[in-house]
């Protein structure tokens, strides 16, 4: 998966249901939790995707909305 391919495994997690997933992050050697998430959430606003800290995923969303996300999310962590 993407947090595994970049490494960050160990301060990145998945809370919650499949339909809605909260974004747990923890303490980096090199930033704190709140510096991750808040350079998470900036870079993949700028890619396009609002993130408050979790993931709503519906039926409305397409599959160019889902590869758009999973872009953000390669963009964000890299």
């Amino acid at each position: 998966d993407l947090i595994a391919r970049h490494g960050l495994s160990d301060h990145i997690k998945f809370l919650g249901v499949p339909s809605w997933k909260v974004i747990a992050f923890s303490d980096h050697p090199q930033a704190s939790k709140e510096a991750l998430k808040t350079r998470f959430m900036i870079e993949m606003l700028a890619a396009g995707v609002l993130v408050a800290g979790s993931h709503n995923i519906c039926h409305a969303h397409t599959a160019e909305d889902m590869n758009q996300v999973l872009r953000a999310w390669d963009g964000a962590l890299a």
